[in-house]
């Protein structure tokens, strides 16, 4: 079993991977069910320098059924390389935004308030 060691990401190298990062996974829950799925998000930074996270979803189906429950969020991004995989964990609360017709697409925004990074080296 291949062993793992890691260390703690800068604010710099955050801000790297959140602008090279291949994958992100969003983690929510309502009523004590987990649910985790792959998102597209476009990521910001505010006037303040602050990160906003925004994803376009249909506004039917099980991650806005659960956004309407609970709107803490978890976004977890990740960055493979030849030397091991960095990823950044950002808690946050989600706003979003019905379309005025009840049609189309939601606007999620998340703001968040906690943001951790690991690099990770396997042997």
């Amino acid at each position: 079993m291949k062993q793992w060691s890691y260390r703690k990401l800068e604010d710099g190298e955050m801000d790297s991977l959140l602008t090279k990062a291949e994958l992100c996974r969003m983690a929510m829950a309502a009523e004590g069910q987990p649910y985790l799925l792959p998102v597209a998000v476009q990521t910001q930074k505010d006037g303040d320098g602050e990160y906003v996270f925004r994803i376009q979803s249909p506004i039917y189906g099980m991650k806005m059924e659960y956004l309407r429950e609970n709107r803490r969020v978890a976004l977890e991004f990740e960055h493979h390389d030849a030397d091991g995989v960095e990823s950044v964990v950002v808690f946050g609360i989600a706003r979003f935004a019905l379309p005025k017709n009840g049609g189309g697409k939601a606007e999620i925004k998340i703001t968040p308030y906690q943001m951790t990074g690991r690099r990770y080296y396997g042997k």
